[in-house]
């Protein structure tokens, strides 16, 4: 892990909102570090998530520590450093994995289980609180 302290870093921003743009999460995330890339990615089914990459290794965990668990917008942005960029590792997938919490965990937790025998009912209605 050493090696790569000086090497560009990527870091998973899960649970954003669907409306979010590109320059939203570059305002969340510019005070820790230079921002070399924004790939925001908006799935049919809502929460929204993006990859930041930074300059440094010490910048994205710097990013990790300041926004995991953050209230953005009435969701609690989950944000970790993204372990495996590589095409068959677990870069994409594994972040996808993260994503999967705002719509079958999410149920579970919020409704007290009810949530999980029934993933898709009411889920628009937990994306979007002030309905």
């Amino acid at each position: 892990a050493r090696s790569c302290r000086g090497a560009m870093s990527r870091v998973y921003v899960g649970n954003l909102p669907a409306d979010i743009r590109q320059r939203d999460v570059e305002d969340l995330f510019f005070k820790y570090g230079r921002v070399v890339e924004i790939d925001l990615k908006h799935p049919q089914r809502p929460p929204a998530f993006a990859f930041v990459t930074f300059d440094r290794f010490q910048d994205a965990e710097d990013a990790v520590r300041g926004r995991d668990g953050v209230e953005y917008e009435g969701l609690r942005l989950r944000v970790e450093v993204s372990r495996n960029d590589g095409p068959a590792g677990g870069g994409g997938r594994g972040a996808l994995r993260g994503n999967d919490f705002g719509g079958r965990g999410g149920g579970g937790y919020r409704a007290g289980g009810s949530g999980d025998r029934f993933p898709d009912r009411g889920f628009p209605d937990r994306g979007f609180p002030d309905r």
